[in-house]
């Protein structure tokens, strides 16, 4: 038995990282008013990511950074329109899992002005690391035919 707690595995342990309800400004839907101008997408993010070596031990370099997701979910709205939930929904994951420490990422997406008379609309995605060379290709494919 080993009680040094210096040696405890790590290999396979995974912890979650996540943003609730960031609200950014979109150009986003399949209507000309969607079109023409942004409107409030609510986004929440969960990450399932390897733990590092010694957590005890980890460095910032050693985690996955919040604010670098949400940094890049902003470039993303910068980039101009896109017609679906489901693509940006894909788009994001495939930023999340473009760090290699990430498993498992879940992708909520909504628009709460959609529809007056319900509190928000939107989907959710669950991709793991295996989904992501599909995923990414779908969502360029998707950009190029915007």
């Amino acid at each position: 038995k080993n009680d040094d707690p210096k040696e405890v595995p790590t290999a396979g342990r995974l912890y979650t990282i996540f943003v609730d309800d960031l609200v950014l400004p979109w150009r986003i839907g399949i209507h000309a008013h969607e079109r023409a101008a942004d409107q409030p997408v609510r986004l929440s993010l969960s990450l399932e990511a390897r733990e590092p070596g010694d957590p005890l031990q980890a460095q910032y370099e050693d985690v996955v950074c919040y604010e670098k997701i949400v940094e890049g979910v902003r470039n993303l709205a910068g980039r101009g329109h896109i017609a679906l939930v489901e693509s940006l929904a894909a788009e994001i994951a495939a930023l999340c899992l473009a760090d290699a420490r990430v498993e498992n990422v879940r992708v909520r997406v909504e628009k709460p002005n959609a529809i007056a008379e319900a509190a928000t609309t939107g989907i959710e995605i669950h991709r793991s690391r295996s989904d992501l060379s599909v995923d990414a290709a779908r969502a360029l494919l998707s950009r190029e035919s915007d």
